[in-house]
Parts: structure tokens; C-alpha cells; sequence
């Protein structure tokens, strides 16, 4: 490589480190933004603050442009040119219609925003795509059916066949999980069996699931006996195998816990806030308890932490005014304190507060109390807005998500495209299999529809058997050939049922805006498109007329 790409590599690498920073970053930038305005509506009138609010404007639409986001620079443009006609003098507000007008334009760059950093999220694949998976089966048929349709659940497979080949690739890529025929898993290498060489030597820890054409009670006690993971048997459930892989790598795939600190004093709320951070949780920290609200709306955390006593404010008080708004009624809220009356205790639980922690406390407390709470709070909140079953988002979320998106699409003209999604004789599936591999075809199609595709799309289950995707800016042609790529995949997917090897399919009916401009059209169209499908031969895919 020349010393020209060497440069230029490090050029990408910095830039990519510099766009990260950026994303990070935004939120602020749009607080700040937004509370200027928020100052200029309900305090004081005041041309220095506009002159500020439009150099904050000014410098996210440079800066937006520059990092790749031009949606984001536009509407930064849009609203500083707005706030350019209305440069009053001090005291004298400007007319409704203008201030209505700025308004709108703040919203939507608030929209341009969340819809910035949910397309730059990491990928959200059922398995984290950045590892691989090793399959050590010397049946290379039965692991090359096995890789294929894993692929389809986005993962990343590496066979290997031979000893040599497992050295050599063990050296050249860590595996997010490595699947182990029982008997290759037994046979002697270095003095030891394979697996006692990977575990002692190699000092190989992630998880190993054993697949096996035994299902007798000692193969099963000798995997159990060599730290096997877990135990398949051949055929194996891809579906299964998948969600079991989930849960044996979960922690890579959780993303860290975003708590609030309101303290008034600095150093001991960052003090709090290192503590929870040497562990991964992401700690933000506001001293002014004025500004609590805000730093709530603009971080959304899944628990705060706060103060009992603070200058000017208390903190039950803080907590009260929380609690008017309808959106944090139900946000977990961990109050520090020192007081020991118990009717204090009495009326802070009245409020609101979910539970205490009582000063001074010890670090190793402070954390493990906060780490629980955030942890069932994160469950909570996800078995309320996903279906158990599938980890989908569920109907409420479904409109929620649309409705958003198309008046995003109405407001800059963009195209976005709904396609609803039911398993062909999905009844007779139950019927004839059991409800358990009902279930399991469910998530089996639920994974499938999660891959390959943009973390900006949105999947959900409607409820039964009826799964929604909503693709944003995307045509009804480009969201046509994805769900026929889905469909032809979802097709060829094989499941079992003791000895029996069959196949399931899904119908599709896709409608599009400016086609249709409304949601209720939107759905009820895609749902005669859906019924077409059905009707006319099912397994295929339907775009409204």
C-alpha cells in the first residue's frame, strides 16, 4: 500500500470518528436550539437571543452538509431564513402566523433529527453481523443446508470441516458462537478432546451448542459434562438454534442504559456518574434541577436519579412537575437522600418515586440498586411496546411509527412505502404441527423480516399471524422487490416436525405515499391488496391499485 492510501485511510478513519462524534452530539445541539426559542416564547423577547438561535441554525446547516446529512442542513436552513423575518427589537413579538410558521420548521428539524440518528444506528440484526459464526460439522452437506439458512437470519457463517481449518481459523476470527458436531467435538487432539483443547488452550470462551444425532440422556449428560451451551439434535431448528443463540450472546446485543443525574453538586454527580459508566451505562448529569425537564426530553432515559434537597427546589417538588406530563408518568425515579423521616418517605412515594437511596452510600451499592432498577425498567417498558413472543413492535407502536413517518413524507414530498404481511394457512400449520411450531414460525419469519434491512425501516407484528413493514423514502418498486426477496427466502426456510420436513409461506399487500395520502387509506388499501393475494394464489405480493 502507498504512502498516498495509507493518508487516506487515516482520512476515512478520522472522518468516521468525527461523524460519530457529531451524532453524539446533535441532541444538544438541537436542545439548544430549542430552548433558546422556548426563552424567546415564554420569557423575554429579545434580539440577542434570536441573533444566537440563528447562528445555532447557521452552524447546523454547514455542519449537517459537511458530515453527509443534507436533510438535516436543509431544514437548519429553512429555519434560520424564517428566523430572519423576525428580527424585532426588544419586547415587541412578532405576529402569530410568523411565530406559528418557526414553530413548524423547529418541529420538523426535530423530526430530522430522530430520523438522522435512528438511520445511523447500529444494526439491529437478531445476531450481531460484526461476528462470525463457526459451524465444525465433517458433514460439509449437512453444514452447508445449515449455514444457508442461517444467512438468512443476517448471520455471518464460517464452515470448517477439518482440524487444520479450525486452527486456522480460530487464529483469524473470534466467533460470536461456534456450533459443534458432538462426535467431531470428542475425537482426540493435543492429549485431549477437541473441546477440552478450545476451552484449556485455546482459552476459547464464547458459547458452543453441540448438534448431535443422539437425543439419548448420556450424550446429552457428556455435553453437559464438557461446558456445552447448549444441545441440538440433527435436523436441526434453524429457528430455535437462532433465538437460542440470541440469548447465549445477549450481551452484545444490548445497547447500554441511558441514566439521568439531577444533583446540584458537581463533583458528586459526576462521581455517580463514573461509578455507572466503568460498567457501560451511559450517565448524563444536570445540576440545575430547572433544567431537569429538559435534559429528560432531550436524553429520554430510562431511569433518573435525583436529589431529595436541592438549592431553591425540592425535590419532591421536581418530581410533582414531572409527573403532569402524560409522556413521563411512568418514568422510574430513584431519589437520593439522607432523611429519615418517614413521612417524607410517605409523601415521596405518593408522587411518585419508585424507590430510595439513602446517603452516604457505598459505591458498589449505588451501582448494583441502579443497575436493577434500569434493568427491570427496560423490561417493563419492552414487554409493553413489543410482542413477547417476537421482540416486534407492537400495533400501538405500528400507527404510531407511520404517522410519523408520513407526515414527514407529506412535509418534504418523499415517498414511503406500508406492506402488510399473513402466513399462508398459517390455521392448518397449528392444526397439523402443534401451536409450539406455530410459535416458532412466527419467529422464524419475524428474524427473517428484521434482516437485511435499513435500521431507518420499521418492522412490527400486527397481531396473529400479521406482520407490517413500513419502508420511509422508499418507492413502491423498491419496497415491491424487497418483500418479494423475503417472500422467496421465507419460501425455501426449512422447518421440522419429528421426521418431517416442510415448508410455510406468507402473502403481501403493498401500498405507497403520495399514492395514498392518509393512514387510514393506507392501511385499508394494503389490506384489500393483502386479500387479493390470498385469494388469487397466495405466496405473492400484491401493490394496491
Amino acid at each position: 500500500m502507498s504512502d498516498l492510501d495509507l493518508e487516506k485511510n487515516k482520512f476515512a478513519e478520522k472522518f468516521k470518528e468525527a461523524k460519530l462524534n457529531y451524532l453524539h452530539n446533535l441532541p444538544d445541539k438541537i436542545a439548544e436550539i430549542k430552548l433558546t426559542w422556548e426563552h424567546l416564547n415564554k420569557v423575554e423577547w429579545r434580539l440577542g437571543l434570536l441573533l444566537k438561535m440563528q447562528n445555532l441554525c447557521h452552524n447546523l446547516a454547514g455542519s449537517g452538509g459537511t458530515f453527509g446529512f443534507p436533510q438535516l442542513s436543509e431544514q437548519a436552513k429553512n429555519l434560520e431564513l424564517a428566523l430572519n423575518t423576525v428580527k424585532y427589537p426588544d419586547d415587541e413579538t412578532p405576529e402569530i402566523f410568523k411565530l406559528q410558521k418557526i414553530d413548524d420548521l423547529l418541529m420538523g428539524l426535530q423530526e430530522v433529527e430522530l430520523l438522522t440518528l435512528r438511520e445511523n444506528e447500529p444494526s439491529t440484526s437478531p445476531i450481531h453481523k460484526s461476528d462470525t459464526i463457526f459451524i465444525i460439522d465433517p458433514d460439509i452437506e449437512n453444514a452447508i443446508s445449515m449455514s444457508r439458512q442461517l444467512m438468512y437470519y443476517g448471520c455471518k457463517v464460517k464452515i470448517i470441516n477439518d482440524l487444520s481449518s479450525l486452527n486456522k481459523g480460530l487464529k483469524t476470527a473470534y466467533p460470536l458462537t461456534i456450533i459443534i458436531d458432538s462426535d467431531m467435538a470428542e475425537k482426540p487432539l493435543n492429549n485431549k478432546t477437541i473441546m477440552q483443547t478450545m476451552q484449556d488452550d485455546w482459552e476459547i470462551r464464547c458459547p458452543i451448542v453441540y448438534i448431535s444425532t443422539k437425543d439419548d440422556f448420556e450424550s446429552r449428560m457428556r455435553a453437559i459434562k464438557a461446558n456445552a451451551s447448549a444441545y441440538f439434535t440433527k435436523p436441526t431448528d434453524i429457528s430455535l438454534l437462532v433465538e437460542r443463540i440470541n440469548i447465549l450472546s445477549d450481551t452484545l446485543l444490548l445497547e447500554p442504559y441511558r441514566i439521568l443525574i439531577v444533583e446540584d453538586d458537581q463533583e458528586l454527580a459526576e462521581y455517580y456518574a463514573l461509578i455507572l459508566e466503568r460498567s457501560g451505562i451511559r450517565a448524563f448529569v444536570e445540576t440545575k434541577p430547572e433544567l431537569a425537564l429538559n435534559a429528560i426530553l432531550r436524553i429520554n432515559p430510562e431511569l433518573v436519579v435525583m436529589d431529595l434537597h436541592m438549592p431553591h427546589y425540592s425535590g419532591i417538588d421536581l418530581i410533582r412537575l414531572l409527573r403532569q406530563h402524560q409522556s413521563l408518568y411512568s418514568l422510574p425515579i430513584v431519589l437520593l437522600t439522607s432523611e429519615t423521616d418517614l413521612n417524607v418517605q410517605f409523601l415521596a412515594r405518593e408522587v411518585g418515586v419508585d424507590d430510595f437511596l439513602m446517603k452516604p452510600i457505598e459505591a458498589t451499592h449505588f451501582h448494583d440498586s441502579v443497575l436493577n432498577r434500569v434493568q427491570r425498567a427496560r423490561y417493563t417498558n419492552a414487554s409493553m411496546s413489543k410482542d413477547s413472543l417476537t421482540g416486534l413492535f407492537v400495533h400501538k407502536k405500528i400507527n404510531e411509527f407511520l404517522q410519523m413517518s408520513l407526515n414527514l413524507s407529506s412535509r418534504y414530498n418523499r415517498h414511503l412505502s406500508y406492506a402488510i404481511l399473513d402466513i399462508d394457512d398459517f390455521k392448518k400449520v397449528n392444526d397439523t404441527y402443534g401451536h409450539l411450531m406455530g410459535d416458532n414460525i412466527l419467529v422464524a419469519l419475524s428474524n427473517l423480516l428484521k434482516t437485511h434491512i435499513r435500521s431507518s425501516d420499521f418492522v412490527g407484528r400486527y397481531g396473529g399471524e400479521e406482520f407490517v413493514i413500513i419502508f420511509p423514502e422508499t418507492s413502491e418498486a423498491d419496497a415491491f422487490k424487497c418483500i418479494e426477496l423475503k417472500r422467496k427466502e421465507f419460501a425455501e426456510m426449512k422447518h421440522y416436525a419429528k421426521d418431517e420436513v416442510f415448508h410455510v409461506t406468507f402473502s403481501a399487500g403493498l401500498t405507497s405515499f403520495p399514492e395514498y395520502s392518509d393512514m387510514e387509506s393506507i392501511m385499508a388499501e394494503a389490506d384489500k391488496a393483502l386479500y387479493y393475494s390470498k385469494s388469487h394464489g397466495k405466496n405473492r405480493t400484491t401493490i394496491a391499485d
